[in-house]
Order: C-alpha cells, then sequence, then structure tokens
C-alpha cells in the first residue's frame, strides 16, 4: 500500500472507523441469484437490502450482515473489509476519505464473478451449489437434486460498469474448466479494459482451457490464487477426488508463465490440526504476503472452533511454538471461540456420510483427528 500513512491518518476519524468500500463500490454476483450484495461474505435474508447496508456504514454503524469481519477483526485479523479498503484504494488512486465522500457517485470498481457451478471436485467443506462434483452424493443422501450446469449470465452488468472495472475476481465451480465466462473477458477487451486485475480462484487440478489461456494473453495484470488446504494425503482427502502430486505439476507449469502466483487456504476444523506444516511448505514455494487463509463459516459443524478443548490445547501448543506464531495468533484465537456442542455431533454426521459414501477411511487420511472428533 504505497500510502499507508494516509490511509492509517484517515480511518482515525470516527466517521470512517467502520467504513467498507464495498457496499458502495463492489458486488459479488452468483449464479442461482439476483440479489445485489457487495461481497460473498454477506449473507442476505428476507430484510436484506444493500441501501440498509451502506445506511449503516454512513452512521458508522456496525452492519450485522457483516459479522464475519467484525469477528475476525476481533480476533486480531485482517478483515476483507480492510484488505479491501486498502485495494481499492491503491488500484484507483484515491484515499479512503475520498472514496467516502464520493459514495453518492459510486461506481462499479470490485466484481466478484462466480462463472458457474462447474467443477471437477468435491471438496469436503463444499456442495452442490458450487460443484457439480457433488450432485450424486448430494442427491443419494436426499439433499438436493440439481441437474445441469448453473451458469452466470456477463449480461447483468453494462459495459459503462465493465469499462470502471479495477479487478475483477472469477470463482467457480472451477474457472479454469469453464468457457461460458470467455464472453465477459471478450467484453472487456471490447471496453479496452484490459489493465484490470484480474483474480482467478483455482483447485490446481489443470491448467486454463486453451480457449481461456488464449485470451487471458491479452490481459495484464493476471492472478492464479492456488486453493491448497493441506498436503499430500490430507490435500487428496479434504479436497475429494483432487491429486497433490497434479497440484504440483500444475504448480511449476504456473509459475514458468508471466501471471502472479498465490495460495488460499480454507479452515477447518478437519485440516486446521495441520496447518503449522503446511505452512512451513507454503513459505518454501510462496512469499508470505501470497498466503491467505478464510474461515469455514457453512457448514457451520465444521467451523475450527468446532472441536474438544483437548483438540484445541493441542493446536494450541504447536501454533503457540511456532516461530511465526504472531502469524497464527488469529488463528488460535478464533479456535478458542465457544460453540455449541451438539456440533461435534453434526460434525460427525457430516463427514461420516462423506467417507461411506466416498469409501474413504478417515484414519488413512486425518488419523490425529480420530481420536478427537470421531
Amino acid at each position: 500500500y504505497k500510502n499507508l500513512k494516509t490511509f492509517k491518518n484517515n480511518i482515525k476519524s470516527n466517521k470512517m472507523k467502520n467504513f467498507c468500500v464495498n457496499p458502495f463500490y463492489s458486488r459479488h454476483s452468483m449464479t442461482l441469484s439476483d440479489v445485489d450484495v457487495p461481497c460473498c461474505l454477506v449473507r442476505p435474508d428476507e430484510n436484506y437490502s444493500r441501501e440498509a447496508i451502506q445506511q449503516d456504514f454512513l452512521n458508522n454503524k456496525k452492519s450485522s450482515y457483516c459479522h464475519i469481519c467484525w469477528r475476525d477483526e476481533a480476533n486480531g485479523r485482517t478483515s476483507r473489509r480492510q484488505a479491501d479498503n486498502r485495494w481499492l484504494s491503491y488500484y484507483t488512486g484515491k484515499d479512503l476519505k475520498t472514496l467516502y465522500k464520493n459514495t453518492e457517485y459510486s461506481k462499479l470498481y470490485f466484481l466478484q464473478y462466480k462463472v458457474s457451478n462447474l467443477c471437477n471436485l468435491a471438496c469436503k467443506t463444499c456442495g452442490s451449489f458450487d460443484s457439480t462434483r457433488w450432485y450424486a452424493e448430494d442427491s443419494h443422501y436426499g439433499r438436493s437434486n440439481y441437474t445441469g450446469v448453473s451458469v452466470n449470465d456477463d449480461k447483468k452488468f453494462t459495459d459503462a460498469q465493465l469499462k470502471t472495472l479495477v479487478k475483477l475476481d472469477l470463482l467457480g465451480g472451477e474457472p479454469f474448466i469453464d468457457k461460458t465466462h470467455i464472453v465477459l473477458l471478450k467484453r472487456l477487451i471490447d471496453c479496452k479494459n484490459t489493465n484490470i486485475h484480474l483474480n482467478y480462484e483455482s483447485n490446481g487440478q489443470q491448467m486454463p482451457n486453451p480457449e481461456l489461456y488464449e485470451v487471458l494473453t491479452k490481459f495484464k495484470n493476471v492472478q492464479i490464487n492456488l486453493s491448497i488446504d493441506a498436503q499430500n494425503k490430507i490435500f487428496e482427502y479434504v479436497r475429494y477426488p483432487g491429486s497433490w502430486d497434479k497440484l504440483l505439476k500444475v504448480l511449476d507449469q504456473l509459475k514458468s508463465t508471466s501471471w502472479h502466483i498465490t495460495s488460499y487456504t480454507t479452515l477447518s476444523n478437519i485440516n486446521v490440526f495441520y496447518y503449522d506444516e503446511l505452512f512451513e511448505w507454503l513459505m518454501e514455494n510462496f512469499k508470505l504476503t501470497d498466503c491467505w487463509y478464510q474461515f469455514v463459516t457453512n457448514p457451520i459443524e465444521l467451523a475450527v472452533n468446532v472441536m474438544p478443548p483437548k483438540m484445541k490445547d493441542e493446536i494450541n501448543k504447536k501454533f503457540e511454538a511456532h516461530k511465526f506464531k504472531a502469524f497464527f495468533k488469529p488463528i488460535i484465537n478464533t479456535i478458542n471461540q465457544d460453540f455449541n456442542i451438539d456440533l461435534i455431533d453434526k460434525f460427525r454426521q457430516t463427514i461420516g456420510k462423506q467417507d461411506v459414501y466416498r469409501k474413504c477411511n478417515p484414519k488413512e487420511y486425518v488419523p490425529e483427528l480420530i481420536e478427537y472428533l470421531y
């Protein structure tokens, strides 16, 4: 962040203490919904409206829809709100005070665009809404009966909106095997907005399909954010039926491109025990500033704090003894939060059904968890 001193001075203002740019300048576009939400962390209900969230922020009020950011900040972790405030200021060259003053004339700068739910993995914390690979399992247990592929519609956005975009997050499913969103990229090219920052979320099991790869050569700022939740067999258990060896090969291929390659870890009570080991590997392959993580919030029984006290104590000891213990502190704080004890039984049921359907023996993948969670 080039103007960090200016940024810090701006947030000292009481009016902007709790301000977030996303309700004014950002949108999260889903495939099966037209609800206008500002980011992927907002879960709309029957009383939701973007205008209500905007008013909360203009009144310096902490919106209840943004409870995940408030939790992260309370636990000492940089929240999405704080990160996006800094990034938008950097991308637009406008300080936070200016962005605050211009909310009445706000433009679309950030777009999180879910291209489709077409995917080749059935990750343990996912479901049919985000992955076609989940269809058979969800149908088997009577949870849902999805058919076909849910595809987003680029026509939700005008050329005028595409021209003002400074950052586009492309989500899935698995966007590297999706071809439908290429139309959106070609529209950006036609709008002469090839300086935009493109950020892809990929499972690292393949390179972009050839047609997509060719289109991406037209853009100057491409970032590939690989979802890496564990190593070796644990990776293959959490990101079923992914291959760790395949991930390593794809990573090597991606590093030979001009793209910026980063990593993203989704932490749940299945893999957080092993995160210190994964972190060491990430440090060997990425810069510290290129390694990010998020916490599972749904299904709630897979949240990092849903575990017996003995397991929490074990993780606390490991993480507090790590040479980068300051980095692990927000994770420790989140793990130590209280939870409904009934969620452990729900965890056993959720994971047990997955393992039975997939014919996976957890003792072969996560033996350290058996004593605590099974």
